[in-house]
Order: C-alpha cells, then structure tokens, then sequence
C-alpha cells in the first residue's frame, strides 16, 4: 500500500546526452539517497535514459524521465515531493547553462567550458572596444554619410536654370 507520487524530470530528451540520470542521481545516487533518508520514503529514476529497468522483461518504461517517488504516509510524501521538485529545479537550469554555454561558444566545440585556459591569458583579456569599428553603429549617429567635395564641403545641389 502507501502513497506514489510521479515527478517529471521535464528536461528535453536530448538532455540524455547531457546525462541527465547523473545529474539526478548524484554522485554514487546520493541525492535520491538523501530525499529517502531525509524523508523515510523510496525513491527511484525511471522512464527513458534512468537506467531503471522494470517488468518481466527489464527494460526502461517507455515514458518520460521522472522521479518516483513511494511513501507510507501523505506528509513523507510531500516531503519527498519538495526535495525532488527542488532538486530537478537544480538540474534544469544547470542544463539551461550548459545549452547556453555551447551556444554561445562556437569555438569552445564540444568541450566542457571550464574557464578561459590560463596558459594564454592575453587571448581572453582583449580590450572590449570595437576593433575596426565592428560594433560602431553605421552610419555614426545614423546620418547618412554625405560624399565630401575636395573642400570639404558637401557637394551642392546643381542650381535651378533660370
């Protein structure tokens, strides 16, 4: 008997690749480990990417990422429910970090970004001004450039005949 509660990881599937199952579980499973010893309940990963293999044939079910969660009484339950949506909080917006990161970085490919390396400062520290005037707004002041006369002067319009 008891209480079961389903919380979906909601983390796009291709989070797969980003391990999200790890990033869920903790180091050796401490985090799930902690919301059962926290909250007296069991807890387990399962769905797609959790590892989890279920039912005669132990495979993964066939569903969404999502933390499961078995209670004894209503108010362990809650508990657990908040440890785990606050813990799948954390998850996602440390996936929503790393995304930005890949997007943003071109150049760092695939690696981890850890930092600039620090054997090449000088690369990272460029000066922020625009160099060759990239990033100036053009025309300056958005004025059209007037073609200047040897003079300096703008170029006159032709007079009226008469």
């Amino acid at each position: 008997g008891g209480y079961t509660h389903k919380i979906l990881a909601n983390l796009p599937e291709e989070a797969n690749t980003y391990r999200a199952k790890s990033k869920i579980l903790g180091p050796k499973g401490q985090y799930i480990k902690f919301i059962e010893s926290k909250t007296k309940t069991k807890v387990q990963l399962r769905g797609r990417g959790s590892g989890f293999r279920e039912g005669p044939h132990q495979k993964e079910a066939d569903e969404p990422l999502h933390i499961f969660i078995i209670a004894q009484d209503e108010s362990s339950l809650e508990d657990a429910k908040n440890q785990a949506e606050s813990l799948l909080d954390h998850v996602r917006k440390e996936y929503e970090k790393q995304i930005t990161m890949k997007n943003n970085s071109p150049h760092m490919g695939y690696r981890k970004y850890r930092g600039p390396p620090m054997n090449n400062p000088y690369q990272y520290n460029k000066p922020m001004y625009p160099s060759n005037n990239m990033m100036m707004p053009y025309p300056p002041n958005g004025q059209p450039l007037q073609p200047t006369q040897p003079n300096g002067q703008p170029p006159q319009p032709p007079k009226p005949n008469g």
